[in-house]
């Protein structure tokens, strides 16, 4: 039995802090997008792409490239783009959901790799397990989680999400521990298991966090053989 893999980017930031211009996913960075970056880094691995972004977020249409998921309510954080995405990723009987945000990139597929591992350790993910599987497998750093680099079992997840969403919780972060033991954690700064540490989690919310960024994925790029 093949395991049907899905992709899902949160992709609604304005960039305000950016100053005027385009959207935050769909500004140019280091000669492609945002959004352009996430997707390729998703495609390679994954049958379906949703990009989930508020109902008037100008993305491109690309039917062939990936599926738009319109936002719950727009304004209402991110939890409003990641319930209706697991949804889909559910109805397209996706087993497992890898959900990036578009501005966060110095991830990688060392990235993905990681979270797969704890979600599905080297037995298999159709071996049958003596515990119920985990639903989610979430890094967690000294600031908190981080639900929007995840790895999901849309099925499990999707419901249980929604459910929060509908009695008015509006945190991604809280809205998860409705899952309760069925969350697995990769602690950032003390596992070793997460590539990069903190830093590879950086987003680009405001120039100078814009220009570090540039800088780290121009360097690596140098270091690729």
């Amino acid at each position: 039995m093949s395991i049907v893999r899905a992709g899902i980017i949160v992709a609604g930031g304005e960039g305000s802090r950016l100053g005027p211009g385009l959207p935050k996913a769909l500004r140019s960075f280091g000669g492609t997008t945002l959004l352009e970056r996430a997707l390729q880094l998703l495609s390679v691995r994954v049958e379906r792409t949703f990009v989930a972004v508020p109902h008037s977020f100008p993305l491109p249409p690309d039917a062939s490239r990936f599926e738009r998921v319109d936002d719950l309510s727009s304004g209402e954080g991110p939890l409003a783009g990641l319930v209706p995405a697991l949804e889909r990723a559910a109805t397209a009987r996706a087993d497992i959901a890898w959900i990036i945000p578009a501005d966060m990139p110095l991830l990688g597929d060392a990235h993905l790799d990681a979270l797969l591992l704890a979600l599905d350790p080297p037995d298999g993910p159709l071996q049958t397990l003596s515990v119920v599987p985990p639903a989610a497998v979430v890094p967690k750093t000294m600031r908190g989680l981080e639900p929007l680099v995840a790895i999901y079992r849309p099925v499990y997840a999707a419901p249980i999400l929604r459910t929060a969403w509908n009695r008015g919780e509006r945190s991604p972060a809280r809205a998860l521990m409705d899952l309760g033991g069925r969350i697995r954690y990769i602690d950032v700064e003390r596992d070793g298991a997460w590539p990069g540490g903190l830093d590879s989690l950086a987003g680009v919310n405001t120039p100078e966090e814009w220009e570090r960024a540039l800088a780290r994925v121009r360097e690596q790029e140098r270091r690729q053989p």
